[in-house]
């Protein structure tokens, strides 16, 4: 994983807790999990209607700041994104992974139901 481009691919970060109670930080967490794929406010069209250019947030490392895409271009990378039908956009892994064998003990001394993906 470290010899891919930006530094492993993907990030698990197990520090984020939020209690029971905190009604803010859920609200946080809901807004996180159902932002868009893109920022609408960086994309607009080029060309009169014929292409499209993306802001990019940062650089990337060949300094590049802007993706200049066909609209079939443009639903091909989005395509990529989404996850296919019936799997999960977010997955767990350690003890709450679906077939952790601790599962079941973390989850029940939790208080949580016990959901499980298994059919």
């Amino acid at each position: 994983m470290e010899q891919w481009e930006h530094g492993g691919g993907f990030s698990l970060n197990a520090e984020v807790r939020i209690e029971a109670q905190d009604r803010n930080g859920l609200e946080r967490l809901f807004r996180y999990c159902a932002r868009p794929i893109y920022a609408a406010e960086r994309l607009s069209w080029q060309d009169e209607g014929r292409s499209l250019c993306y802001q990019l947030p940062k650089p990337l490392p060949n300094g590049q700041t802007q993706l200049h895409l066909k609209p079939e271009e443009f639903l091909d990378r989005l395509s990529m994104l989404l996850p296919r039908p019936r799997e999960h956009r977010h997955s767990y892994h350690g003890v709450l992974a679906a077939n952790a064998r601790l599962r079941k003990e973390v989850v029940a001394r939790a208080g949580l139901p016990i959901i499980s993906s298994r059919k």
